[in-house]
């Protein structure tokens, strides 16, 4: 749900004007030159090949999501896992490859390859945090980068606390690709804390929200465009002078603007707590949709009050141009009368002086 709020918030737009949540700008004066390290954690028991097909299909447009962002530097490597096995992917001598092609094709050769059952998740993040040269975060720029994609549940909730430890430690983000329910809470927790982005593979449109949420929030924090913290003010021109604007105060609808980005019921005092940010965020949308309700009431006012300008403004040019027909009509009619009755009348006069003498 969070991450529904906040892809709405974040995607949602008219005329290229995001109305949810701050532009994304680019720094002034610095090149695309962002970079990114980024190791997907993949699940390759026997029922993962569907989701491994599917991400290799769409991974040329999760590249694409984050170096649009401004990341020229993309290192990517794999770390496969079965039961008890933690596989480092090699590329031509090299656990970091820089070519989409590699990835999307060693991630296709992951699902020929499906074995095993055991869905041990913290061992496999320990080794992509212990095995990996990731490279050090720069001016405020997140370099280093975690995918985990299963579809089963963390079987070893025991390692918990010390993987997230690791993965604190070293400063990497872990995001998650998977199901989730009451098993995956291991998972959450690492996602969470890690101050990542999840994709829930029960979504119809989960292939292309990786590059959506993920892609994107890795190319925003790796990359050298950057948001905006405050909200535009949107003017409307509607009337014929200069300074006839009519102006929009926008509403940052997103779920770390809310403070409800990272929530958890496990406890009751963590639940009552949560209950009190649901709330507050809900008070909060409610008068930003009351202030977006008055402001629709205003605009239709005013474009009433435009569009009978306009009528007048039209009946004024076309009197001004085009003769009133009906009008006319009358002055031809009043004229026709007028001479027929003035020469009845002067026939009339004509006759009486003869008439006189005759009598």
């Amino acid at each position: 749900m969070i991450s529904g709020i906040d892809e709405i918030a974040t995607n949602t737009e008219f005329n290229t004007q995001k109305v949810l949540c701050p532009p994304v700008i680019s720094t002034p004066g610095t090149p695309s030159s962002g970079k990114a390290d980024i190791v997907f954690v993949v699940d390759n028991t026997a029922s993962m090949a569907g989701i491994q097909t599917t991400i290799a299909n769409n991974f040329s447009d999760l590249v694409t999501s984050i170096s649009g962002r401004g990341v020229s530097d993309i290192r990517m490597g794999i770390v496969e896992y079965t039961d008890d096995e933690f596989l480092l992917s090699d590329f031509n001598g090299s656990k970091w490859s820089s070519k989409q092609e590699e990835i999307s094709n060693e991630i296709l050769r992951l699902a020929s390859t499906n074995r095993g059952g055991t869905e041990n998740a913290m061992p496999p993040l320990n080794t992509a945090a212990n095995n990996y040269d990731f490279r050090d975060n720069e001016n405020g720029a997140q370099t280093k980068h975690v995918v985990f994609v299963t579809n089963e549940t963390a079987d070893d909730s025991a390692f918990l606390s010390s993987t997230l430890a690791n993965l604190q430690g070293k400063g990497i983000h872990v995001h998650g690709v998977y199901q989730k329910y009451s098993g995956t809470a291991p998972l959450d927790a690492v996602v969470q804390s890690t101050d990542g982005k999840f994709v829930d593979l029960s979504s119809p449109t989960w292939g292309t929200e990786i590059s959506t949420v993920i892609g994107d929030t890795i190319g925003e924090s790796a990359g050298s465009i950057i948001e905006d913290d405050n909200m535009p003010t949107l003017s409307f021109q509607v009337g014929a002078n200069a300074k006839d604007l009519f102006k929009v105060d926008l509403t940052d609808a997103r779920t770390k603007t809310f403070g409800i980005q990272e929530l958890n019921v496990l406890s009751t005092a963590e639940a009552q707590t949560t209950i009190g940010s649901i709330d507050q965020a809900m008070q909060t949308i409610s008068t930003a949709r009351s202030k977006f309700g008055a402001y629709q009431n205003a605009l239709e006012h005013i474009t009433t009050n435009v569009n009978n300008y306009s009528v007048n403004l039209t009946n004024s040019e076309s009197r001004i141009r085009d003769a009133d027909m009906a009008k006319e009509l009358m002055e031809q009619t009043k004229t026709a009368i007028l001479t027929q009755s003035s020469q009845a009348m002067l026939a009339q006069s004509l006759k009486l002086p003869k008439g006189f003498w005759i009598c």
